[in-house]
């Protein structure tokens, strides 16, 4: 692997057509996994991060060392760019008036978590470019093969995030194809090993994928 230079995949790119609610849901659903229990425990960080998600979605160029930058209690100049730019009124709202009234550790636990998920050079190369190479639809669209290596030797603990970041792009990009007719689709298959390793973590995903997505391949 390349740990200086990997092909980018940006978790928060928008691909033009992409329905923001689901991927902001897959996203949410993902890294409330890497806070453990107490994000399902403790509402403001669901909340918080749901919010940060729908906020950063939308705007071209960012990425998840934003997050950081967004919840600064500090220097709010980043958060009021981000809510200027916002065309998601609930968000701008969330942001401009709810947050600044959260103590000021309310974000600490959320970007501590975040931030050793991000801490490896290779992670965040590859998951913190402004733009993603990544287009999993165009590969299903045109037969093209995407292998990606995720071993836990090599990745550490971050293997498993990175395996539901990867298995939710597909599913989603699958769900994206209800655009095209049936009798156009090219079939694509979707191949996991250690299925359980990623399973037990996403079950949201491979159920979407089992009970909705297969019929879009």
């Amino acid at each position: 692997r390349d740990e200086i230079h990997p092909v980018p995949y940006n978790p928060l790119h928008l691909v033009p057509g992409e329905d923001i609610d689901l991927k902001a849901g897959e996203l949410a659903t993902i890294f409330q996994r890497l806070c453990g229990e107490e994000s399902s425990a403790v509402p403001r960080m669901e909340l918080i991060l749901t919010s940060a998600v729908y906020a950063l979605l939308p705007i071209p160029g960012t990425s998840l060392l934003d997050i950081e930058r967004l919840l600064d209690q500090q220097d709010d100049a980043f958060r009021r760019w981000i809510v200027a730019r916002t065309p998601d009124e609930r968000t701008r709202s969330f942001w401009s008036t709810t947050y600044p009234t959260y103590p000021k550790d309310a974000h600490l636990s959320l970007i501590n978590r975040l931030g050793r998920f991000l801490r490896p050079r290779f992670v965040r190369n590859l998951l913190c470019q402004p733009e993603s190479s990544f287009d999993f639809r165009k590969a299903m669209d045109t037969r093209k093969i995407i292998l990606i290596p995720l071993s836990d030797g090599l990745l550490g603990p971050a293997a498993d995030i990175l395996g539901q970041i990867f298995s939710s792009a597909f599913q989603l990009a699958a769900m994206s194809r209800a655009d095209t007719p049936a009798l156009d689709r090219v079939p694509f298959w979707l191949f996991l090993d250690e299925f359980q390793r990623v399973a037990n973590t996403s079950t949201t995903t491979f159920e979407a994928i089992f009970t909705r997505s297969r019929k879009y391949g």
